[in-house]
């Protein structure tokens, strides 16, 4: 199957920042993305959580799209 990626769930965190998931695809973006916020002091793990949007608050979500943009990419 062509175009299809997997999602995984990844957990990045710092002593300043509130950890967060992020869903990331295994694409040449997401792997920017985590190199990205490990370059800049962030430890991201990988998780055996379930993709679930839904389960994620506002807060979470307004802390997921700080990361992204705090990259850059």
């Amino acid at each position: 199957m062509s175009g299809v990626f997997l999602t995984t769930v990844f957990r990045v965190s710092s002593p300043t920042f509130k950890s967060t998931r992020l869903y990331l695809a295994g694409t040449a973006w997401g792997y920017a993305v985590r190199t990205k916020l490990a370059h800049m002091g962030f430890t991201v793990e990988s998780t055996e959580e379930l993709a679930c949007p839904g389960l994620r608050g506002a807060s979470e979500l307004a802390r997921r799209d700080e990361l992204l943009n705090m990259t850059g990419l």
